[in-house]
């Protein structure tokens, strides 16, 4: 486009918040009226960590670019080769003024937010969610967003009065509420428990007896005649997602136990229905999701959640439902990784965990929010 000299009245970016200002140089050169659509609070551009570890050490860079030159010397800029030390000065002044550009939304916004045209600032955060459940929605407002993201009257109107596309089996163990919890045993309080398995340095973890839960929980549904119905497990973990789907299409081939989810309204074997990782599914919403949490260890206080640390990837995890979200967990552990002094209010490591469990004990009072013990959990899938 920009050899062609194309220009635009309008570039118009969705999901910026997940594109680096290098990736998006070429439509913010390509008109002189921008909207930019994202959201800083959740997942940020892939590999950021690394970016902005590499850009806070300069002199990486520089020996990455005398390697990278002998073997691509067409990509590299000569200018950069041999600095004298006040050159080496001024790259280092530079990578300081790249930085920003890897969170490239979050830095927009950030500045945006001080400039008004006409008394009204250029930035906005959208007021009214229309999509999900009001009680899933007050979940994530509460828990990432401060309160400030409402359900619009329309959509709380519709939830109300339209029955959800799906049914649960009567009698079931499994409640009504919009957001279920089934609280795996502690491995810390309980013998025999089912805890996480793998590590070793890397985010193989995977949780064979939350499998089983997920089987227990997609027994337990059915479809409604004629109504199409998404259903999605999603984890933190890759190594738990192809665990998952390959349990449940072999239950599927088998036809037995779940072969409810053959029926066309679910079509789980469209897309990643059997399963995708938090990252994969951002962007992407379902009528159920069903959340596998994966850690429950022995580590001490404030240790042991891996991804889960992360508020960005768990405001993810929790924001993908329209109708039911089923987060499968321990709740005694991640209770105990709170310390007693984080304020669920603050900006303190951990505090969006706080947050999390306080808005589940409020909502297990009101019942909003159901909580199932797994032994209640009947019958035996995986």
């Amino acid at each position: 486009m920009l050899e062609d000299g194309r220009r635009f009245d309008w570039s118009i970016i969705e999901e910026a918040g997940k594109a680096h200002g290098f990736d998006l140089a070429l439509a913010l050169q390509a008109s002189h009226r921008l909207l930019l659509i994202g959201d800083q609070s959740q997942l940020p551009p892939y590999n950021f960590e690394r970016f902005e570890t590499l850009f806070r050490e300069p002199p990486r860079i520089l020996n990455a670019l005398k390697m990278g030159a002998q073997f691509a010397p067409g990509l590299i800029d000569r200018a950069f080769m041999n600095l004298d030390a006040n050159g080496q000065i001024k790259f280092s002044d530079s990578c300081s003024e790249w930085l920003p550009m890897v969170q490239f939304f979050a830095e927009l916004f950030l500045r945006a937010t001080k400039s008004t045209v006409a008394g009204v600032s250029i930035a906005q955060q959208l007021k009214f969610q229309h999509r999900m459940h009001p009680e899933i929605a007050k979940l994530v407002s509460e828990c990432f967003y401060k309160g400030r993201l409402k359900t619009h009257p329309d959509a709380i109107k519709r939830f109300s009065e339209e029955p959800p596309p799906y049914s649960i089996v009567a009698g079931s163990w499994l409640p009504a509420a919009p957001v279920v919890f089934i609280d795996m045993p502690w491995v810390q309080q309980e013998k025999f428990a089912g805890g996480e398995e793998g590590g070793d340095g890397a985010p193989r973890y995977s949780n064979p007896t939350e499998i089983e839960a997920v089987g227990r929980v997609l027994s337990t549904i059915r479809s409604v005649d004629g109504v199409s119905c998404h259903v999605q497990v999603i984890s933190p973990y890759r190594a738990q997602v192809r665990r998952i789907a390959s349990a449940i299409g072999d239950r599927m081939r088998l036809g037995a136990d779940l072969e409810n989810l053959l029926a066309p309204e679910f079509d789980m074997d469209v897309g990643k229905r059997k399963g995708a990782t938090v990252d994969e599914f951002q962007g992407s919403e379902a009528d159920i999701i069903i959340a596998s949490l994966v850690r429950n260890n022995d580590e001490k206080p404030g240790k042991g959640l891996g991804f889960l640390a992360d508020p960005r990837r768990v405001n993810v995890l929790v924001s993908r439902a329209r109708h039911k979200l089923v987060l499968i967990g321990s709740w005694n552990f991640m209770e105990s990784r709170i310390d007693c002094s984080v304020e669920p209010n603050g900006e303190e490591e951990l505090a969006h965990i706080a947050r999390l469990i306080r808005f589940l004990k409020h909502g297990r009072q009101t019942g909003s929010v159901a909580v199932v013990p797994y032994s209640l959990t009947k019958g035996s899938l995986f």
